[in-house]
């Protein structure tokens, strides 16, 4: 199927298609909404429907419609760490004191 993706990509987007892209593209939730509507009102697949959206992964349609079907609107929105979950996930970086410093001293 990643091969039939594939040529489809390339025959729809010319060799632009095939481009590796950003994994950390953002989505509203309002444009997911217009692809799972999309996909819905033409009976279409997952990767037809990426194709026609030209997003990358036919996955991540599938992974929009199960957070929709959990938690309806709310679950497409992206939901970011709170500062206390990031601030554990940040170390500070330990470095020895240069010559000059230690002299300085």
């Amino acid at each position: 199927e990643t091969i039939l993706l594939w040529v489809h990509r390339f025959n729809h987007f010319g060799i632009a298609g095939l481009k590796p892209r950003p994994m950390n593209l953002e989505y509203s939730s309002e444009f997911k909404i217009e692809v799972l509507n999309w996909k819905q009102q033409h009976q279409a697949s997952l990767s037809e429907t990426a194709l026609h959206f030209n997003l990358s992964s036919p996955s991540t349609i599938w992974q929009w419609q199960r957070k929709f079907d959990l938690k309806g609107l709310s679950g497409l929105n992206r939901v970011r760490g709170d500062s206390k979950t990031m601030a554990k996930h940040k170390y500070k970086k330990v470095t020895k004191p240069t010559t000059a410093q230690i002299q300085a001293r």
